[in-house]
């Protein structure tokens, strides 16, 4: 299939309607969005898709590295404002959604990192609390039935040489 201005357009559209970067990259559910949108544009008529998962990856991927090289050479030649199209527009659009789906990712498991933290920090402090609580108990025994240990002498048995 050759990729157009107008299947470039529908793609974005779907990318920012079903927005596949929220789910966990690698993850099942990214997986489903990315097939749906396959699905979405597949059953479309006007312009007529014929594409796979794999393939509308790939040209996603390439149409935002295009886009990311043009900002890129367009911050180097400072004060060049250039016109964008409408596909550029939506990538834009989704290369802004994608960081702060990014971004809500990390926080979240910085969160669930904390909590588990916590979690262990507790366990920890209770196993020390019952092992201070259990050589509390053994002391007050102790001190409960103390008797005098009986000492143990011991005699030097070796002989003494008169020379």
């Amino acid at each position: 299939m050759e990729w157009t201005g107008d299947h470039g357009h529908s793609l974005c559209q779907e990318i920012l309607a079903l927005e596949p970067f929220k789910a966990k990259r690698g993850s099942i559910a990214r997986g489903q969005i990315w097939e749906q949108i396959v699905n979405n544009l597949n059953s479309l008529e006007i312009p007529r898709f014929k594409v796979t998962k794999r393939s509308v990856r790939e040209r996603y991927t390439l149409l935002i590295e295009k886009l990311k090289k043009k900002l890129k050479e367009e911050k180097k030649a400072s004060g060049i404002e250039t016109d964008m199209r409408d596909v550029e527009k939506a990538l834009e659009e989704i290369l802004e959604k994608e960081a702060d789906a990014e971004n809500t990712l990390q926080i979240d498991k910085k969160k669930e990192d904390n909590a588990k933290a916590v979690g262990m920090q507790n366990r920890a402090m209770e196993s020390m609390r019952s092992i201070q609580k259990r050589k509390e108990g053994d002391q007050v025994k102790d001190v409960e039935n103390a008797q005098p240990k009986p000492t143990i002498t011991r005699r030097s048995g070796g002989r003494q040489w008169h020379i």
